[in-house]
């Protein structure tokens, strides 16, 4: 390696090292604040007090659709007991995630992240991304779908 390789290496692990720590399981999640369908900025920390899940997805991705119901089932089980999902579109073309809105009915805010800002700072390599967090902002887990998700959502609405 050169000395300019050794460089680049160093500072692309570095990166990489500190989008993994923001991500960490116990560390509070970084704020987001993002605009819905109509305009108006919903913060993450409005939900602080919630168990919430983030959940990063995109009209044109299958899997993310297919996902929609299975989170609407969680939160109608658990919504009234302080769980609340917070969707983050990334996709690029505003009519598609609109459509996609009207498609899915979901109950829950969901706000587009078209500057990638949340999603690069998260490091989402791949949708759909979730992270669990606790009633105190701090993360419970990522990546959770099916049982495992909704055994992580019971046991954080019981703490």
């Amino acid at each position: 390696f050169t000395c300019l390789e050794q460089d680049t290496l160093y500072k692309d692990f570095h990166e990489s090292l500190q989008k993994t720590m923001v991500l960490r399981e116990g560390s509070e999640i970084t704020n987001i604040v993002l605009s819905d369908v109509n305009g108006t900025q919903i913060s993450l920390e409005s939900l602080r007090g919630k168990v919430v899940l983030v959940d990063f997805w995109a009209s044109w991705c299958r899997p993310c659709r297919m996902e929609i119901p299975n989170f609407k089932s969680m939160y109608d089980a658990y919504h009234q007991a302080g769980f609340e999902i917070y969707s983050v579109s990334v996709d690029n073309d505003v009519m598609a995630w609109k459509r996609a809105l009207e498609q899915e009915k979901m109950p829950w805010p969901n706000v587009r992240d078209d500057k990638k800002v949340y999603s690069t700072m998260f490091n989402v390599a791949s949708i759909p991304f979730t992270i669990l967090i606790d009633k105190e902002g701090k993360i419970v887990a990522k990546g959770l779908r099916g049982p495992d998700l909704s055994d992580a959502i019971s046991k954080a609405l019981s703490k």
